[in-house]
């Protein structure tokens, strides 16, 4: 069942809007950095600016609510080319876990789809550990990634 556009555009909304908030929220007593909506430039949703320095994000988000999926434990995040070479970072939302996933865009797995290079992050929940796998967890909630940079001067 493929999602209706206003469903997407819905989702995508949320996804960068949490995003911007819980950045917002971590920022908030650092009287050097601001985060905003990127409308000027292609390839990057959110955009921090910092003295003399910009961290550019992409986020994506998904979920498995509305989708008829049986595997309900893992969620694909793709990026494409352009996207991974114009930002820095991105923060993959999963929707329905309420789960966000931080990463540098060079940790993205490179694969091919037709002639285009695409980028993407896997996400896995294991129902018997009841929690994330240990790759995944290395990227859960991992907003020091972001963090570090914009206190690193």
């Amino acid at each position: 069942m493929e999602l209706s556009q206003n469903l997407k555009a819905l989702l995508q909304e949320i996804g960068e809007s949490s995003a911007l908030l819980q950045l917002c929220m971590r920022l908030h007593n650092n009287s050097e950095w601001r985060v905003y909506r990127n409308y000027a430039e292609h390839g990057c949703d959110l955009v921090l600016i910092g003295p003399q320095k910009q961290i550019k994000i992409e986020v994506k988000t998904r979920q498995n609510v509305i989708k008829k999926k049986e595997q309900r434990n893992s969620i694909h995040f793709t990026v494409t080319e352009s996207e991974q070479s114009s930002a820095h970072y991105v923060i993959a939302y999963w929707f329905d876990r309420s789960a966000y996933f931080i990463l540098p865009t060079s940790d993205l797995v490179k694969m091919k789809s037709g002639d285009k290079s695409l980028f993407k992050f896997v996400a896995y929940f294991s129902d018997v550990q009841g929690d994330f796998t240990s790759h995944s967890k290395k990227y859960h909630e991992a907003w020091h990634y972001i963090l570090d940079k914009t206190n690193s001067g």
